[in-house]
Parts: structure tokens; sequence; C-alpha cells
């Protein structure tokens, strides 16, 4: 599976990214890995038709992740429980 991840307290310019690369990996889960920033989230639900739509960490077979697609983000302690992918050589990271 293809997850696409952005950093804990997601912010505006990190969901922009969620959404580009979903364009650009169509197949991928889109993750955010903790809550969102408290402006976004009052946003998207005023808007869900702007946002795409998220999986929580605690939906997610972490074993199965084969490609991890990192956004917005350098720092893998900011990508809760993912972080387990880095360790993972079977696992792309991108």
């Amino acid at each position: 599976m293809t997850v696409i991840v952005c950093h804990q307290n997601a912010d505006f310019d990190c969901m922009g990214s969620l959404a580009a690369a979903a364009c650009l990996y169509p197949d991928a889960l889109l993750v955010a890995p903790g809550s969102l920033e408290r402006n976004v989230r009052a946003f998207s639900l005023m808007h869900p038709e702007l946002f795409p739509a998220l999986t929580k960490i605690k939906d997610l077979d972490l074993t199965a992740v084969h490609h991890l697609i990192l956004v917005d983000c350098h720092d893998a302690e900011r990508i809760g429980a993912l972080k387990v992918c880095f360790a993972n050589p079977a696992c792309g990271i991108t």
C-alpha cells in the first residue's frame, strides 16, 4: 500500500501538499498522523468538498505500507506511528 503522510498538527500548506500529492498518486491513502490545526479543522468542516478524505493511522496496517510519501515534513518524529516505515528496508520513501 502507498501512503501519503504529512506532519502532525496539519496546517493549510500541509493540506495543500496532501491534495497535490494525491493528484500524483491517485491510488495512495492520505494520512494526517495527528490532529488538524484548529483553523484547518474549522475550515474543513465548513468546506468538506475542498479537503481530501484522510485515513487515520489506527486504521492502517503499518506492516502493509510498501511506499511512504512524505509531504511538508522532513523529520520522522513528526509523522507519528508511520515512522516505523523508516526502519523497514522493504518500504520505499519519497
